[in-house]
C-alpha cells in the first residue's frame, strides 16, 4: 500500500487568470483547471482594462478544464475543489497558480519538488526569477532552508484595491478561527500560495471550515482577506492548531466578524452620545 502511494501521481489543482497553459502540457498528470477567465472580465475599480472570454477549452482540448470564479484570487478555487472532493481527495494534492513558472519558481526547480509526498511550499529564491527582486523589500527575509518570512504587519490591507470586509489585519483573522494561535513578528509563507498538501493535512479540518474560509475571500474580486489567507495556509496545513468554535457552523449574513463587531461598537457609542 505504501509503495502504491508513492508511485502514485499527485494531484494538480491550478488556478488560470487569462495565463498561458503551454508550460503544462509536457506534464503528464492528473488535474483539474479552474479557468477564472471563461466569461471574460469587465472593466471596474479593479481591472482598468476589459479581459475578453479566455476560451481556454479551444485553445487546451486535451487538459481538463473547468468554469472558475473570479473572486478570492487562486485561493478560491483551492477551497472549491477541496469542498467539492473532501470525501474523496487524492493523496497528495499540488495547488498552484497557471503563472507560477519564472514568477515564483524556475521550471528545473518546479520539477524537482512537484512528486513529493509531503507537505512542501514551493517556493524559490533566485533573484534572476521575474518579479522576486521587486517582491524583497524590507519586510521580508530568507530563513536558512530558503522559507519566506514576512514582517507581521498587515501591509498589504492598506491598498485601496484590495478591500477587507470581516478583518483589519492577519492576527485578528488567525485569533478568529483558532483558538491557539500565537501571534509572532514573522509570517512563515509562500507567496502566491503554491504547495504540496498531503490529504491528511487537509483532513486535519472538517469540511465546514473550508467553507466559511471561503466565505471569507470569495465576496470581492480581490479581496484583502484573500491576501490574509494567503499568509495564513502555511500555518494551518503545517501546524496542528486548536480550531475556534465559531468555525464549526456555517457562516451567513448574521455572523458577527471582528470588523463587524467594530462597526456596531461605533455606532453604539454615537446613539449612547446623543442621548
Amino acid at each position: 500500500m505504501v509503495n502504491k502511494m508513492q508511485n502514485e501521481k499527485n494531484f494538480f489543482c491550478i488556478s488560470c487568470f487569462n495565463e498561458d497553459l503551454n508550460w503544462f502540457r509536457e506534464f503528464d498528470y492528473p488535474h483539474i483547471i479552474y479557468d477564472k477567465c471563461f466569461a471574460g472580465v469587465k472593466k471596474s475599480k479593479y481591472y482598468p482594462h476589459e479581459i475578453p472570454p479566455s476560451k481556454l477549452r479551444e485553445k487546451y482540448p486535451k487538459m481538463n478544464i473547468t468554469n472558475g470564479q473570479i473572486g478570492g484570487y487562486n485561493i478560491n478555487e483551492y477551497l472549491t475543489y477541496i469542498i467539492s472532493n473532501y470525501y474523496n481527495l487524492p493523496n497528495n494534492i499540488v495547488f498552484i497558480k497557471a503563472n507560477i513558472i519564472n514568477r515564483h519558481v524556475s521550471l528545473n526547480f518546479f520539477k524537482s519538488i512537484i512528486d513529493n509526498k509531503f507537505f512542501t511550499s514551493i517556493e524559490e529564491w533566485n533573484p534572476s526569477i521575474l518579479g522576486q527582486t521587486n517582491f524583497l523589500k524590507k519586510i521580508y527575509f530568507i530563513s536558512n532552508d530558503g522559507g519566506w518570512n514576512e514582517l507581521n504587519n498587515s501591509w498589504y490591507l492598506n491598498k485601496r484595491k484590495h478591500p477587507n470586509k470581516f478583518f483589519n489585519n492577519f492576527n485578528t483573522f488567525m485569533n478568529f478561527i483558532f483558538k491557539s494561535y500565537r501571534s509572532s513578528k514573522y509570517i512563515r509563507f509562500c507567496p502566491g500560495a503554491n504547495y504540496v498538501v498531503p490529504k491528511k493535512n487537509i483532513l486535519k479540518y472538517e469540511l465546514i471550515f473550508y467553507k466559511n474560509l471561503k466565505y471569507i475571500i470569495n465576496y470581492s474580486q480581490l479581496s484583502g482577506e484573500s491576501h490574509i489567507l494567503e499568509r495564513a495556509l502555511y500555518t494551518i496545513w503545517d501546524k496542528d492548531l486548536l480550531v475556534a468554535d465559531i468555525m464549526k457552523k456555517p457562516f451567513n449574513e448574521f455572523t458577527v466578524f471582528p470588523k463587524k463587531e467594530n462597526v456596531l461598537k461605533a455606532n453604539i457609542r454615537k446613539l449612547i452620545s446623543r442621548i
